[in-house]
């Protein structure tokens, strides 16, 4: 968990060739990123025919906000990013999941995103069953309409 504006970075792995949790550089299919610059430190990871969700709403850190740097241009970051050729899917997912309850289904809205843009092996009926059956029933509802937003950013860019 981050601690003092540090950032945090989570490696999914699943399939039959699987056999290290870790992700080698040049080895993510698809890469989520809460925020702008986080997915500009994952490029690492990418390769060619990687997929980026990311969200556009910026987490400034305290360096920036106490005059110590500057946030770079999120429209740099994602410009650099589809000049290199990589498949970014980039909105903010912030501001929809306020708009289904809280900034917190944040994750829920960009697994809509991926789900519907086809960048997961499961289907997206699969996914909202899982949320279904995963999710506290007081968060239910506010995550699944969170998905569903998500999902509709990816049909429309």
């Amino acid at each position: 968990m981050a601690q003092r504006g540090g950032s945090v970075s989570a490696i999914v792995r699943f399939g039959d060739d699987v056999l290290s949790p870790l992700i080698p550089l040049g080895g993510a299919d698809l890469i989520i990123a809460f925020e702008p610059v986080e997915m500009y430190r994952s490029l690492s990871f990418a390769k060619a025919a990687t997929k980026i969700i990311s969200d556009i709403s910026p987490v400034v850190p305290m360096s920036v906000t106490s005059g110590g740097g500057e946030y770079p241009s999120i429209s740099d970051l994602i410009g650099s990013v589809r000049k290199s050729g990589l498949n970014v899917l980039a909105f903010d997912a912030t501001a929809l999941a306020k708009i289904a309850g809280s900034s917190m289904a944040g994750n829920s809205v960009l697994l809509g995103a991926a789900a519907e843009a086809g960048f997961l092996p499961l289907s997206k009926e699969y996914l909202l069953a899982t949320l279904v059956d995963i999710l506290p029933a007081r968060h239910r509802e506010m995550n699944l309409r969170a998905f569903e937003l998500g999902a509709e950013a990816a049909k429309n860019p």
